[in-house]
């Protein structure tokens, strides 16, 4: 009886919780993701069958007039991005494919997402998230469990609480600015 339970839990396991693998193209960051863990430098994800959402963002990985990107990349607005997913073939998200820093910009205001599993397209909604509401600190997973990514937080709040984190950074030794840095970074590489 108990190894007809483990193998009844085993097959219920694995079925309920089947994971659709997603490639992330160069041109495409991913800030977080649905019942899955991502950084910003994944680019590929295994995904959770059924509906799905994701805060993504365009990201050019060519500048022309920089040298190793000096001049910063050229990238868009987050975009919180939802899908309903259940077959077996694998996924691939990538953005419209830029050859210059004119073509990059152009991207970059309006990015044109594809989502791919194998020659079909997979049908999708985007949302453009209001960049006033991001911050250095903003919680992308907490876009993804609101019904809209104004519902997170106002403006005004992010406006005061970037404020008070500014505030409270200025007042800090350069050692203990150093120290909160390297912190922050091993947070966010941890977190998402």
């Amino acid at each position: 009886m108990k190894s007809l339970m483990l193998l009844f839990l085993l097959i219920f396991t694995h079925t309920g919780f089947a994971q659709r693998n997603m490639q992330i193209a160069d041109n495409v960051v991913v800030m977080a993701a649905k019942g899955a863990k991502v950084s910003m430098f994944s680019k590929q994800v295994d995904l959770p069958d059924g509906d799905q959402k994701l805060v993504v963002k365009f990201d050019s990985p060519i500048n022309p007039e920089s040298i190793n990107q000096g001049k910063g990349r050229i990238t868009s607005a987050f975009y919180l991005l939802a899908f309903h997913y259940t077959d077996s073939a694998p996924l691939m998200l990538a953005a419209g494919n830029v050859s210059n820093e004119r073509e990059a910009k152009s991207e970059a205001l309006s990015p044109q997402f594809t989502l791919t599993a194998g020659n079909r397209a997979v049908p999708f909604t985007l949302e453009k998230i209001d960049k006033e509401g991001v911050t250095l600190f903003t919680d992308f997973n907490a876009w993804l469990n609101s019904k809209r990514g104004e519902d997170v937080s106002s403006p005004a709040q992010n406006r005061d609480e970037t404020e008070k984190v500014q505030r409270a950074f200025i007042g800090l030794s350069d050692k203990q600015k150093v120290i909160f840095m390297q912190w922050l970074l091993t947070y966010k590489e941890e977190s998402m």
